[in-house]
């Protein structure tokens, strides 16, 4: 070999070397090898600062030494592969986390980094001598992830109340679908509609869904529940399977757990609440009950719609049967302004003064007074009101004299 030839191996070399310390040293990701018999051995800076473990406190040790809970994150199966020369990624949708490092967020919901891990054989001369394993800390990605597929979810769930309420001609029995769709996201197990009745004003139970029938009864007049419609805020009972209050005893029978109770309220109108319960969930969180407040106000807005609607139908069926009365009577039916003209007139009315309908719309009362006089109906005349009444009795007393 020449000279030239020696150089450019040591040169490679040294790249290799540089390149080794500066993984060891500087690369923003966990680097660590194992041998053949699955004992790490060699333990970048990156792992050091995230396990709080050096180098000399685990080269030489397995891992399930180092960590034992790593035997639960199923990781002999992608080593094993490696030594048999095929390459593993294991991703976060399957094992969060591959070793327990602690999450840079250090907070309850996220205890440990995300990570992802390549796990791939260590070839030196065509030999696997063992395994390499990197190691890149995903957590905040995820978590970006998470809040994007939280807000697409929010998103979706009101768009689809929105839609629903505002084209449902029952509303109240759009709540169905709506559990059956919250629940795909936010598991929930039941749920509670009670609503202000018209005509007592007493808050009942609606519908409920998610429990037996059995169970239901117990809800029927749930004061817990009950009393929410008069709230101005939504309640919420986190951890109920934990109280020794009797007052949950309903709640704690079902195997619910935590609950959501939401107000129908549309200004100072109380139209009754809306609850769901979950009974695998101990916890709901602020934003799940900011999202449902939103679609109770959709749902309570709906409700006061549909009320109003069918207050105006009764009125309008009324003022259809009263108008078929009037319509129909033999009695003369005269309406009047203040000024003494005539608005409205039914066909007995016609009848009785020898006009047509079209004829006394428009036309003074007074005209009607000799006509009056002459049918001597005394007791229609108060129909008329006591200033044309009185001018009528006068008229009609003046003939009878002059005769």
């Amino acid at each position: 070999m020449s000279n030239s030839e020696d150089t450019q191996d040591s040169q490679e070399t040294n790249r290799d070397l540089a390149l080794l310390a500066w993984i060891k040293e500087f690369a923003p990701y966990g680097v660590f090898t194992l041998d053949k018999a699955l004992r790490v051995q060699s333990w970048n800076r990156w792992l050091e600062a995230h396990s709080a473990l050096g180098s000399s406190e685990v080269v030489g040790r397995s891992l399930t030494d180092i960590f034992p809970e790593s035997a639960g994150q199923k990781l002999n199966g992608p080593v094993e592969r490696a030594l048999r020369g095929e390459s593993s990624v294991l991703s976060t949708a399957l094992h969060r986390y591959l070793l327990p490092l602690k999450s840079p967020f250090g907070d309850r919901q996220t205890p440990w980094m995300r990570q992802t891990a390549r796990v791939a054989p260590l070839h030196f001369n065509g030999e696997i001598l063992g395994v390499i394993v990197v190691i890149e800390d995903v957590t905040q990605r995820e978590a970006q992830a998470e809040i994007l597929a939280r807000q697409h979810r929010r998103d979706e769930a009101l768009s689809w109340a929105l839609a629903h309420f505002l084209k449902s001609n029952e509303p109240r029995k759009t709540v169905r679908d709506l559990f059956f769709k919250l629940a795909e996201h936010l598991d929930f197990d039941s749920f509670f509609l009670y609503l202000r009745e018209m005509e007592s004003g007493v808050v009942r139970l609606y519908t409920v869904g998610g429990l037996s029938k059995e169970l239901q009864a117990r809800f029927i007049d749930y004061p817990l529940l009950v009393n929410v419609a008069h709230e101005n805020e939504a309640v919420v009972w986190n951890a109920m399977d934990q109280r020794p209050d009797p007052q949950y005893f309903a709640f704690q029978e079902a195997g619910i757990r935590s609950a959501i109770a939401l107000p129908l309220r549309v200004a100072e109108k109380s139209l009754g609440s809306l609850c769901f319960a979950s009974c695998n969930r101990a916890v709901i969180s602020g934003e799940e009950c900011e999202l449902l407040s939103t679609i109770a106000q959709y749902l309570a807005t709906a409700v006061d719609k549909d009320n109003t609607n069918q207050q105006f139908r009764r009125i309008n069926e009324a003022n259809q049967w009263m108008g078929a009365m009037v319509e129909s009577s033999d009695d003369a039916i005269i309406s009047k302004d203040l000024e003494g003209v005539i608005k409205s007139c039914n066909r007995g009315a016609a009848r009785l003064f020898g006009y047509a309908i079209e004829e006394l719309i428009g036309q003074p009362m007074r005209m009607l007074i000799p006509k009056i006089a002459k049918t001597r109906s005394w007791t229609s005349w108060s129909a008329f009101g006591p200033e044309i009444a009185s001018s009528i009795l006068k008229h009609f007393a003046g003939a009878r004299t002059a005769a």
